[in-house]
């Protein structure tokens, strides 16, 4: 099957790209959905991972500002020698530059059936974010807070490895590679090693943690129990939105 793939451009920067699938619900016997979402947790949450699932199982586009960033940082010039040293050192990219990755990624998407993964990651970028769909008439329907352990969170980022050409995203114990993977494929994010995985955390918790009380005040913040395999944990997201689409959330 195909997937349907959104360019993204980010002024000189060079072309970016979003995939969002378009296989028909009824493959999975579960209804179509019109929502937006952001998903929060710490690095190493797996974030990723059910945004992935929600993609693939529901016809989410999944926009990951992080994905675009880090193509950004392998631009040639000062611009991309500025935010490749920001992602090496585990530090969040500039405000501006963040939004504009996310606001041209959702609206290439029509503003709806989307799910934000690693975006917002501060206050103002959550503001400026509920300002952008609350003018369009289309409010974030719901935050979901992926949570886990700290010390879970550095064990998975230390097994995360990535396709350097599909960005596929595996976990050496949890979920690695197929066997037709090349192991030369397959390699290590820069800032998922030791000290700057460990930076991303503290950043994580002093900037991008009181987010859930942001959306948890706005009643749009549910808590998901992200200890458990991929499919246990999409089990309890899929409950969650369930509880959404019902009116039961919150």
């Amino acid at each position: 099957m195909g997937s349907r793939v959104v360019s993204l451009t980010l002024d000189a920067l060079p072309p970016i790209t979003t995939h969002e699938n378009i296989l028909p619900s009824y493959l999975f016997r579960l209804p179509a959905i019109t929502m937006r979402l952001v998903l929060l947790g710490p690095p190493g949450a797996g974030k990723t991972a059910q945004a992935e699932l929600l993609s693939e199982r529901r016809g989410f586009t999944r926009i990951s500002t992080g994905d675009i960033i880090r193509s950004a940082a392998k631009c040639r010039g000062r611009a991309g020698r500025k935010i490749s040293s920001l992602v090496d050192k585990g530090k969040l990219a500039p405000d501006h530059l963040a939004r504009k990755a996310a606001e041209q990624a959702i609206a290439a998407c029509g503003y709806d059936r989307f799910v934000l993964d690693g975006y917002p990651r501060t206050l103002q970028q959550a503001r400026w974010l509920t300002e952008l769909l609350e003018k369009r008439g289309e409010p974030l329907s719901a935050a979901l807070y992926l949570r886990v352990p700290g010390m879970t969170a550095m064990g998975r980022l230390s097994g995360r490895r990535v396709h350097a050409e599909t960005g596929a995203t595996y976990h050496l114990q949890a979920d690695p590679p197929p066997a037709k993977v090349s192991p030369d494929a397959v390699t290590r994010r820069s800032d998922d090693s030791g000290e700057t995985a460990r930076t991303r955390l503290d950043t994580y918790y002093d900037r991008t943690a009181p987010l859930r009380t942001y959306y948890r005040n706005q009643g749009r913040c549910a808590s998901v129990d992200g200890v458990g395999t991929i499919e246990e944990v999409h089990d309890r997201v899929s409950r969650t939105l369930s509880e959404v689409q019902t009116g039961s959330f919150g």
